[in-house]
């Protein structure tokens, strides 16, 4: 190899590095921002809203412990964390797209599923040295998490007024049409996210079977 060869390589790889500290200098401080933006969200609601008040406190005791344990390894796959957070919140304040769309939340329930696969493959792929069985924990674990959600819903409607289970219109209509009130009673909603779930995590596993199948085939090409 060329003497300016070498030197174009080592920049390139110097330059890399840069900016890929630049970006985890950024997300950081995102992850910090998001927190505070958290914060924020509980004081407001504590007195109006006390049901979102207690879903955004579990939100921010999760998100530090998730960040404590895996987020300073690999802030990329924290992000994941972020992301589904985020979109939660969307629907519950700023657009409030749970109270104006009839399928937002289902979207988030089909979407989310899958992020948190991926979530739980960053940060278990390297205690399994079978990738099937991997994938399949990675299904497990986040229809199991679906399942701790639905369960969290109820107990929130139940003891602190929430309305999280059921489909609710408010403000006379919906981006399509004129509707309001609950469109989707809570039975139905429960089983209709449960589907959506199983749907989503199907898709997750559907790709990295494939994903798994061309590198093994790559790996028996390579010999």
């Amino acid at each position: 190899m060329s003497t300016d060869k070498k030197r174009w390589k080592n920049k390139t790889s110097l330059m890399f590095k840069m900016n890929k500290k630049t970006t985890e200098k950024i997300l950081k401080y995102f992850v910090y921002l998001f927190w505070t933006f958290l914060i924020i969200l509980l004081i407001k609601d504590l007195f109006t809203f006390p049901f979102r008040a207690v879903v955004w406190f579990i939100s921010l005791v999760i998100l530090v412990i998730f960040y404590t344990k895996f987020g300073q390894k690999s802030l990329y796959n924290y992000s994941l964390l972020i992301l589904i957070a985020l979109l939660n919140i969307l629907g519950e304040v700023g657009f409030a797209f749970f109270y104006h769309t009839t399928f937002y939340d289902k979207i988030l329930h089909f979407i989310d599923p899958i992020l948190i696969c991926f979530f739980v493959y960053n940060i278990s792929k390297n205690k399994f040295q079978n990738k099937k069985i991997l994938i399949l924990f990675c299904m497990a674990a986040t229809i199991s998490l679906s399942a701790l959600w639905e369960i969290f819903e109820y107990l929130i409607d139940t003891y602190f007024g929430g309305y999280m289970q059921g489909v609710y219109i408010t403000g006379g209509q919906d981006f399509f049409g004129l509707i309001e009130g609950q469109t989707l009673n809570k039975l139905m909603d429960t089983t209709q996210d449960s589907m959506l779930t199983a749907l989503g995590t199907l898709v997750f596993g559907f790709f990295k079977y494939l994903q798994n199948k061309k590198e093994i085939l790559r790996t028996k090409l390579k010999k």
